[in-house]
């Protein structure tokens, strides 16, 4: 697997991330179902958002490099 292609799996998976974080905030998704009330959903959606945005600006840095 080239680098360019290592980034894009990473820009990928880091894109994903943030989705699901955004759906589950919002209710919607498999977790949510678990995580009724917003109270509990909300940290598990930050993380996930923000992991997510790290991965992504990990996939970035490596597609420029």
């Amino acid at each position: 697997m080239t680098t360019k292609e290592k980034a894009a799996v990473k820009i990928a998976a880091g894109f994903t991330r943030c989705v699901s974080g955004a759906l589950l905030a919002t209710g919607h998704g498999l977790l949510a179902h678990v995580l009724r009330t917003p109270h509990a959903r909300m940290p598990v959606a930050r993380t996930m958002i923000q992991s997510g945005q790290q991965t992504l600006k990990e996939g970035l840095a490596e597609w420029n490099k």
